[in-house]
């Protein structure tokens, strides 16, 4: 009988860090600056958590400095990952610099994105093989973060603050025999530690720090999208009633991931920091109202995150 790989991406997804954004941001997509949607409206929402009451009516403000990413530079941080070859600008819109080596055999690449300073490195045979045969050999998850600190520090990738908060599978591959009604075979093929930060004892939603661990504890894969900050003053914020009814207007900083006339169950609101993706430029990170909760459309429920801006 024929039998069917298939590759599942993000097994679980890490909310709190990554807010709506896969690991990998696809190029094509488009994203805009922090703004205000009007999607979503119809959406009916309800509170199952008291809104919250701050003593605090000012927050700092942070200014933003990212890490050059000319042909040159690019190149120099390719030879810290032993990698050679010629940089050249892979996309034009979002500004991605790229280093592609195949000298050793396989294929690794690694690309910087100017707007952020966000660096990409990867080994896609490994990180996304066609075909798992045998289960891979991965580590614990002490000896994955082991794996992972060393491979940031020895190139000097590991920043100040970060934080472990997340070992979880980031590829899995099922093994279907044609026609049958449960996979053969599930195969974990990568696991992901990913990585969070506080400024000013409020969590930070939208940056990424991963490194990609694959079989026999190779590091294949590895996303830094952590702009570093410094103070720059501080803003008055708007109380939870108001950026709840932002939310429920549908200015939101990004679109609601819900069909319209889904029901949202709002479980959870706390302040944070937000930091844009990758491919955007940003100056300064301001505070934003973050509502949790779960979405039920048709039945069914899953988890619901949404961003308000906490600023006028």
């Amino acid at each position: 009988m024929k039998k069917i790989a298939i590759i599942i991406a993000g097994v679980f997804a890490l909310i709190a860090a990554l807010a709506v954004y896969p690991l990998f941001l696809a190029d094509g997509g488009e994203n805009t600056p922090l703004a205000v949607t009007l999607e979503g409206v119809e959406t009916e929402f309800t509170l199952s958590a008291p809104l919250p009451e701050t003593n605090e009516t000012s927050y700092p403000v942070y200014r933003t400095t990212v890490s050059a990413a000319t042909l040159e530079s690019v190149e120099e941080v390719a030879g810290v990952f032993g990698m050679t070859g010629k940089a050249e600008v892979a996309n034009q819109r979002t500004g991605e610099v790229r280093v592609v080596d195949d000298s050793k055999g396989e294929l690794m690449r690694l690309s910087m994105y100017p707007a952020s300073g966000a660096l990409l490195y990867e080994i896609p045979d490994r990180q996304f093989p066609d075909l798992v045969e045998e289960r891979p050999s991965l580590p614990a998850r002490d000896e994955a973060i082991k794996i992972a600190d060393a491979f940031l520090t020895e190139r000097g990738e590991r920043s100040p603050g970060a934080v472990v908060n997340a070992v979880e599978v980031d590829q899995r591959q099922e093994v279907w025999e044609a026609g049958g009604s449960e996979p053969e075979e599930v195969y974990d093929v990568t696991l992901a530690v990913r990585y969070g930060r506080a400024l000013s004892g409020l969590p930070v939603y939208g940056d990424e720090m991963a490194v990609i661990i694959g079989d026999g504890g190779e590091v294949v894969g590895m996303v830094k999208c952590w702009r570093e900050v410094e103070a720059a003053g501080e803003v008055e914020i708007i109380r939870a009633e108001e950026a709840y009814e932002d939310l429920k207007a549908g200015r939101t900083i990004r679109p609601l991931e819900v069909p319209g006339d889904a029901r949202v169950s709002i479980e959870e609101i706390a302040l944070g920091y937000w930091m844009e993706p990758r491919t955007i430029e940003q100056e300064t990170v301001v505070p934003v109202w973050v509502f949790s909760g779960t979405a039920y459309h048709d039945g069914s429920g899953e988890s619901y995150q949404a961003y308000v801006k906490a600023v006028e």
